[in-house]
């Protein structure tokens, strides 16, 4: 039923395996950046010096770096999903075309499939 011509090939999945490195490299920058600011609410606490004034501060930046983080992270999640569907655009318009299926949604973090029947009449 489905050829191998629908399989997607390395080019056709590149921009999405970059996109998924880029998303793992920003997560990964921005939680080094958030544990540097937490480890200067600590070093004060160490030295004995528990209610320093500039924790209250470290600790507000430090929930704006994660808010922040979280927003970008999706938007990486997005693009990247996005990606890596159009590599399979071929296969997927294929399978929505078969007369097997009865609907075919795709969501960013999944694609559901519903089949008429299991076996073909």
């Amino acid at each position: 039923m489905f050829k191998k011509e629908y399989a997607p090939t390395l080019a056709d999945l590149q921009f999405g395996i970059i996109a998924s490195l880029l998303t793992i490299a920003i997560t990964g920058l921005i939680i080094w950046f958030d544990a540097k600011t937490t480890c200067l609410v600590l070093i004060p606490m160490k030295e004995g010096l528990p209610f320093d004034k500039e924790g209250p501060k470290q600790i507000r930046k430090s929930g704006w770096i994660v808010i922040i983080e979280g927003i970008i992270v999706q938007i990486c999640d997005v693009v990247s999903n996005a990606f890596l569907t159009y590599g399979y655009k071929d296969y997927l318009s294929a399978l929505a075309s078969s007369s097997l299926l009865e609907r075919v949604e795709m969501n960013y973090q999944r694609l559901s499939v519903y089949p008429t029947s299991i076996y073909p009449k």
